[in-house]
């Protein structure tokens, strides 16, 4: 009787050294390789990876200071704002671009932005109207897929003027804007 229990405790604790092994070798095999697609037009980024916005022009000691653009601007004056995507991830991935959080009472189209790719040279957004809106988020259309290169850089510039036309223009006077930027993976 005592051999068959010795037997059975001994196949109990081999079957628990198999079972928590392979529960261990799972598990780091789950955290060290990411789940990811890679075909020819998509990349997903997991929660893991990080595509990081910065702002160049930050004189302030916060970022969160500096995300926040708005300024008193009078006919045919713009604000110009720096940033770049630094994309931390571990693969090279395309993403969106959206206002965060967007306020715009102008009307007639008069307030306008444009994005410009500075390694590049190119006008990621041609000169568009700032969508009207009291505080929402919104993608933001571009000519073509946003695409960074696994531990690249990329520079860019938002301008946002408010045109000069030469109707009246006196109901925008008092306008009020407030633009954030926030990017996000394509999935």
């Amino acid at each position: 009787m005592k051999n068959n229990e010795k037997k059975i405790s001994l196949l109990t604790i081999t079957i628990s050294i198999i079972v928590i092994t392979m529960s261990l070798t799972y598990a780091f095999l789950e955290t060290k390789i990411p789940p990811f697609i890679n075909d020819e037009t998509k990349t997903k980024v997991t929660t893991a990876d990080k595509l990081y916005l910065t702002y160049t022009d930050c004189v302030e000691e916060s970022q969160a200071d500096c995300a926040n653009i708005s300024k008193d601007l009078t006919l045919g004056e713009s604000i110009t704002k720096s940033f770049q995507i630094k994309n931390d991830t571990l693969q090279d991935a395309y993403f969106d671009l959206y206002f965060k959080e967007l306020l715009n009472t102008f009307t007639n189209d008069e307030l306008v932005y444009k994005i410009e790719n500075l390694d590049t040279g190119e006008e990621l957004v041609p000169t568009t109207a700032v969508p009207q809106s009291e505080t929402t988020s919104e993608m933001i259309k571009v000519k073509e897929q946003i695409f960074i290169e696994k531990d690249a850089t990329q520079k860019f510039r938002l301008t946002v003027t408010f045109i000069q036309k030469s109707d009246n223009q006196n109901e925008n006077l008092d306008a009020s804007y407030s633009i954030k930027l926030s990017i996000k993976p394509r999935q």
